[in-house]
């Protein structure tokens, strides 16, 4: 007798244990999830430009949408499911109100704006540190995220969680200058363009014959040229050259060919953005005769 009262103590006292009721309550058999991983998918980018001593998050306006695999089975309704980044607990998915189901399964596209990214810029900030130089690197990071469901959001021990990485992608832009003040390696200078001309190749066009628009621009150090080429009706076009050593100065040579079968008179202009230089108007004209060849 006084052995089957031992017995059924214990099994009491086992019960009643915190994990024993955790075993007990357990109804959500199965949760997990996954990003999807292809050359075509929109992972989140964290693009970085060094600038004023520092790495600055330069895309915050920019919303990405990576697609997420979601699973989870239960022998008991789930009421609740939501998909969050582990560090800030940024909401990424979550299940609509009222909806339960015992078994859920589903391909979704997340949303991954700054909200979401914000806390991962520290770690984008020390990758740039670390790797970020001469020339734009792309590293790959892990930002950890976590699928919980739960049959009863008041009670912890009834939820069941994954978790599992989501693919990020930092950008660090290159430290050459390119227009601005910038940081090459440990030494500082002002990056500036010092001169921009424009003329034709040949002087006096032919017509039928190929003609170019060429411009030089020389400036006090390698780095990114910007501009803009106006023609006199109003048409304009953006353009960019990269500026490098060339002799014992930095210079570079742009050029656009056209060819003219009909009289024609043209005028360009180049504007250098960021940089108070520019040229004069440059006439281009081209005389034909009716048959398409060059006037006398």
């Amino acid at each position: 007798m006084s052995n089957k009262i031992v017995t059924t103590a214990l099994a009491a006292l086992v019960l009643s244990s915190p994990l024993a009721a955790v075993e007990a309550m357990a109804k959500i058999k199965v949760v997990k999830h996954h990003f999807v991983q292809s050359n075509f998918e929109d992972y989140p980018v964290m693009e970085m430009k060094f600038s004023g001593g520092k790495w600055k998050w330069i895309n915050k306006g920019k919303v990405f949408k990576p697609r997420v695999k979601l699973y989870f089975k239960s022998t008991t309704k789930v009421d609740f499911a939501k998909l969050y980044t582990k560090k800030g607990g940024i909401a990424l998915w979550s299940s609509a109100a009222g909806y339960k189901t015992k078994k859920f399964e589903k391909l979704v596209k997340v949303s991954v704006g700054a909200v979401a990214l914000s806390p991962q810029l520290g770690k984008a900030r020390s990758v740039c540190k670390s790797s970020g130089g001469a020339k734009k690197v792309v590293k790959d990071i892990a930002v950890n995220t976590i699928f919980v469901a739960t049959d009863n959001k008041t009670v912890t021990h009834h939820a069941k969680a994954s978790t599992k990485p989501m693919l990020m992608k930092v950008v660090c832009q290159s430290k050459l200058p390119n227009g601005n003040t910038n940081s090459a390696g440990t030494s500082k200078f002002k990056f500036a363009v010092a001169n921009v001309s424009l003329h034709t190749v040949p002087a006096n066009p032919v017509c039928g014959k190929p003609v170019k628009l060429v411009a030089n621009f020389q400036a006090t150090g390698p780095g990114k040229v910007n501009f803009m080429l106006f023609r006199g009706d109003g048409a304009k076009q953006n353009a960019s050259v990269m500026i490098s050593k060339n002799g014992n100065g930095y210079m570079k040579h742009w050029a656009k060919s056209y060819k003219f079968s009909k009289t024609t008179k043209r005028k360009y202009m180049i504007v250098v953005k960021g940089h108070k230089v520019s040229t004069n108007w440059v006439p281009l004209k081209v005389q034909c005769k009716a048959n398409g060849k060059q006037a006398s």
